[in-house]
């Protein structure tokens, strides 16, 4: 078979210095770097050393500076030239400029999905909801994993690969503190109350109602991150006041699953 040259070139970008680094790589760095960050491994503000990321995942330094590229596009971290990559500080405007397009794009998405109102994806997102449900009382790692399933599968629901993309960016930029939220089995519980409520307005085929309900739930989201941001000491990176300068920035999907560190 005769080799093409234009084969697998969109899966390479390059490096800066001539060289090209395989996207793929670049992406799984990405994700597991953001992953990182949801969890808490990386506090915001805390600088990112390059060199070291590179030795834990054994690669040179080209992917890591790509993949911070990819990570400052979405919010999640801030590169400056000759002072390196640092965490992001969610700052409050950020925070509620990224709750108002999520509230949207959630009630479009559960309009779509109660017009559709299609029985095999109700069965997923019931499942889905009672598997949560049966979560409430786990670890946090456990319910927010389950919680995150459950919010990918509502986002397939609709459909909508534009929205899709742009929602899995926007709730990267707020997952930290939402996971600080969903500490508390009170605000896990207050969670699945207002989905439910979704879900029944998508199964009766409703679409208006569908569409409140998914704006009602995404901003009592953010009004729980709101509380815990308020409540966090001055000079926290989580504070109300952290970072109040900072700008909201585009953002992309960096979809994918975390790569296993050397």
């Amino acid at each position: 078979m005769a080799h093409n040259e234009d084969s697998g070139r969109d899966n390479y970008l390059p490096d800066g210095r001539g060289a090209k680094v395989p996207l793929m790589l670049v992406e799984q760095i990405a994700n597991s770097l953001a992953d990182d960050i949801i969890r808490g491994v990386y506090a915001p503000g805390q600088p990112l050393i390059e060199m070291t990321i590179a030795e834990a995942f054994n690669v040179s330094r080209g992917p890591v500076r790509e993949a911070f590229q990819q990570l400052q596009v979405e919010g999640l971290v801030d590169v400056q030239p000759r002072r390196g990559a640092r965490v992001a500080v969610l700052t409050p405007q950020t925070m509620k400029e990224s709750f108002d397009v999520r509230a949207v794009l959630y009630g479009l998405i559960a309009a779509e999905a109660a017009s559709k109102n299609d029985a095999a994806t109700l069965k997923v997102l019931h499942e889905s909801t009672n598997a949560l449900k049966a979560s409430v009382q786990e670890d946090t790692d456990t319910f927010f994993a389950q919680m995150f399933r459950l919010n990918l599968q509502f986002v397939e629901a609709g459909q909508n690969q534009y929205a899709r993309k742009f929602l899995m960016s926007l709730r990267r930029l707020t997952l930290p503190i939402t996971r600080k939220v969903m500490r508390d089995e009170g605000n896990r519980a207050g969670w699945i109350e207002n989905w439910e409520a979704v879900l029944a307005a998508i199964e009766r085929g409703d679409s208006r109602e569908a569409d409140e309900a998914a704006r009602r739930w995404i901003m009592a989201v953010y009004d729980k991150d709101r509380e815990i941001a308020e409540d966090e000491p001055p000079g926290s990176p989580y504070s109300a006041t952290a970072g109040a300068n900072q700008t909201v920035r585009q953002m992309k999907l960096a979809a994918g699953t975390s790569i296993k560190r050397g």
